[in-house]
């Protein structure tokens, strides 16, 4: 699996708009990465054509609640689903909350739309192939509310944010 996020941020905003583009996620299943057997779209079953296709998670979470789209383009027949809370691939019927194979441009694109997703709230982006055994890059863009973010990663346990805390505290006390 290779990611880059545009620009090299994990974080990006965008002003100006009441819904823009706020994060690109551009990344390639080269064949290196785990497989599964991807869910149908609507998470009702299990694929009979994709029993053993490879995959890419992205975990990511929002600073604000709202109404987001992630439009993915691939270089082949690519499928994009959206989990809440946890992404197991031994069970990817559990936790879906949007999914789609052909976007409003046909095959190569995955359309997630309207989902309304939850400030600091886990996600997971899984961007994967409708076939197995290809391979192809692919591009998703993340779309919401004027002013939000879309944080790439997984939410800091709240015990990793308060040391944070009493860190620049006494670091702030150590200063005087």
């Amino acid at each position: 699996m290779k990611n880059l996020l545009s620009g090299g941020l994990a974080v990006a905003l965008l002003a100006g708009a009441a819904f823009g583009q706020l994060a690109t996620d551009i990344g390639s299943i080269d064949g290196s990465e785990a497989t599964y057997n991807r869910a149908l779209e609507g998470f009702s079953g299990l694929s009979g054509v994709g029993t053993n296709v490879f995959f890419d998670v992205r975990p990511f979470y929002v600073n604000t609640t709202g109404t987001y789209d992630i439009l993915s383009t691939q270089t082949d027949d690519g499928f994009l689903f959206v989990y809440a809370g946890s992404f197991n691939p031994a069970n990817p019927t559990a936790n879906g909350i949007g999914s789609d194979d052909d976007g409003s441009g046909g095959i190569g694109t995955s359309d997630v739309v309207g989902l309304n997703l939850t400030a600091n709230t886990q996600y997971y982006a899984v961007t994967t192939t409708f076939d197995n055994g290809v391979t192809m890059d692919y591009r998703n863009d993340y779309y919401g509310p004027q002013g939000a973010s879309v944080i790439f990663g997984n939410i800091p346990a709240p015990a990793s944010v308060a040391l944070l805390g009493l860190g620049g505290l006494v670091a702030g006390r150590r200063r005087r």
